[in-house]
């Protein structure tokens, strides 16, 4: 219809001459009766808010666009992603229509390594058949290698000599077997701990069509299933405590097959799986019984751990705060059938005071059962970790939470938090805090103990408008080691001033010409930045002639034309 209002009514495009109207919801239009036709209107607007006559456009004719249809791989119509051969390439297609054009004129395709690429089969009309109604099929012999990926494309001409052209998702060749290994040594026998434990980890690969699936099975020889029966699975391993109920030193061989999507097979034996439940003999731990503040390492020696059934096979030596815990030194590998070893301390000589640690030797088995020997010595302590010190408002904001300030008002208290000051040896014993001018400064409020652990507001303060300040906590130890750490700036907003001058000049205006304008600039005198602006106009008599309204934050003028 004439000016539009019956598809939504007018729209504001700025001051643009062009512009896209979306969200509408057209009918199409019959040819036979020419209804209904659609028009565009415009109108401009000037700033004064006068409007100009609408202006109509032609008239609109809606019609049924034309419908590319889709292409598929494979020799059914189902989508096919992968390929068993090299020999040939086919496709299918269906969908398209041109209403308008009356169908279509014709079809070719082609075929290429990418989407709507030609670069194997230029468009050609060889090898395709059009079923009607927007579909058909095309087969291509090439000869192409496993792993390759070729995208079909078919392009459709229309009656009115327009091109439609879809393309298929891609199908990959894979003419090869997927490929299975597993990091367990063929040459020799592994241990488990327990029957419960006994199972086998592989990895597959296929990069042509991918693994489809797993199967396997487990038994007293290779390839026999006389202890677990086939089983597919999607994992890279057999379930924990599958198999069961077998021989102490007797093997256990599993077997595993890989499938991928085309069909292709391929086996793998693991070597064979035996329980040793038993841990190796320990033997005994002897190093010097202290140490000196300046020494950097220790040699320590043991008796030889013993095991008959799978063998030591791996010794380690280390140093923490827990027999088996390598956090100050190690873990040194050292090897099977070696008795004696340095450990070098992992931390500096300036650390290592009124301390203790300990030393452990540790040995595994080949069923990975560990024996150990630990022996106390000592080391230093550390002042204490730091964490973090915040400024915060009173009250909780609707999160619940007391949100960190950059500004405040009050010049006499202020409210502190911290939280993260952690002593792993002595642990924290007291807090101190101060106020100042400075970081770590005390000038405005010396450093003194506080009750609350991490949380206190201090009052009878003096801090003058304008003073940026800083809250430094100081965490002291057991050992009286310390750690200081202090807040972010916060500046004292107490009085804020506002300067307001008629006119944008540089000074004020005491007359003016238009009756139709007005304008204001203002200086604001405060050290804490601008969260929100907003003006207004008042005739002398008190009377509004603009209320309150926001402006841009951080301007510094306004007008206001009407």
């Amino acid at each position: 219809e004439p000016l539009f209002r019956s598809c939504g009514g007018w729209r504001d495009m700025g001051s643009h001459s062009s512009g896209l109207i979306d969200g509408l919801n057209l009918d199409l239009t019959d040819s036979r009766t020419e209804t209904p036709l659609y028009y565009m209107s415009v109108k401009a607007e000037n700033s004064a808010g006068l409007e100009s006559d609408p202006v109509e456009s032609n008239p609109i004719v809606i019609v049924k666009a034309d419908v590319t249809g889709i292409t598929t791989d494979g020799e059914t119509t189902k989508d096919a992603d992968y390929q068993r051969h090299g020999f040939h390439v086919t496709t299918h297609f269906s969908g398209y229509e041109s209403e308008r054009c009356g169908g279509m004129a014709g079809y070719a395709w082609a075929i290429g390594t990418g989407p709507s690429r030609t670069d194997v089969q230029p468009f050609t009309t060889e090898g395709l058949v059009v079923y009607g109604n927007g579909s058909g099929a095309a087969q291509m012999p090439i000869d192409l290698d496993s792993g390759t990926t070729v995208f079909c494309t078919i392009k459709a001409t229309t009656k009115c000599g327009n091109h439609l052209q879809s393309t298929s998702n891609g199908i990959t060749v894979d003419t090869r077997k997927p490929i299975l290994s597993t990091e367990l040594n063929d040459s020799r026998r592994s241990y488990e701990s327990s029957s419960g434990s006994l199972g086998l980890s592989w990895r597959g690969n296929d990069s042509d069509s991918g693994i489809r699936k797993y199967s396997w099975w487990a038994g007293s020889f290779p390839l026999a299933a006389d202890i677990g029966n086939l089983t597919s699975t999607l994992e890279v391993s057999t379930p924990p405590g599958i198999v069961r109920n077998v021989h102490r030193g007797v093997p256990t061989f599993f077997s595993v097959l890989a499938a991928d999507n085309v069909g292709y097979e391929a086996t793998l034996v693991g070597p064979g799986v035996a329980v040793d439940d038993s841990p190796p003999l320990p033997g005994s731990l002897r190093c010097p019984s202290a140490i000196t503040s300046i020494a950097d390492s220790v040699t320590c020696c043991w008796d030889s751990f013993r095991d008959e059934e799978s063998g030591i096979e791996s010794q380690a030596l280390m140093m923490g705060d827990l027999p088996g815990s390598w956090k100050h030194g190690g873990p040194v590998a050292i090897p099977s059938t070696e008795s004696c070893a340095r450990l070098d301390f992992a931390f500096s000589t300036g650390q290592r005071r009124n301390m203790t640690f300990i030393v452990t030797i540790e040995a595994k088995n080949g069923a990975e059962i560990k024996a150990s020997s630990s022996q106390l010595l000592a080391i230093d302590s550390t002042p204490p970790k730091e964490g973090f010190v915040e400024i915060v408002q009173d009250y909780y904001s609707v999160s619940g939470q007391q949100e960190v300030v950059e500004c405040q008002q009050s010049e006499t208290e202020i409210h502190v938090k911290w939280s993260g000051f952690v002593d792993a040896e002595s642990s924290v014993e007291k807090y101190e805090i101060g106020i100042g001018t400075a970081k770590g400064a005390a000038d405005i409020h010396p450093f003194t103990s506080v009750d609350l652990p991490t949380d206190v507001r201090l009052d009878r303060l003096f801090i003058p408008h304008g003073l940026k300040i800083f809250a430094s906590v100081r965490a002291i130890n057991v050992a009286g080691l310390t750690s200081i750490v202090t807040s972010d700036a916060l500046v004292i907003s107490s009085q804020p001033r506002v300067t307001v001058y008629d006119g944008l000049g540089d000074g004020d205006d005491d007359y003016h010409s238009s009756s139709q304008l007005l304008s204001a600039h203002w200086i604001v005198d405060d050290s804490c930045p601008i969260t929100e602006t907003a003006w207004s106009i008042r005739r002398v008599d008190g009377g509004e002639i603009l209320p309150f309204t926001r402006l841009t934050v951080g301007g510094t003028s306004a007008v206001q034309d009407k």
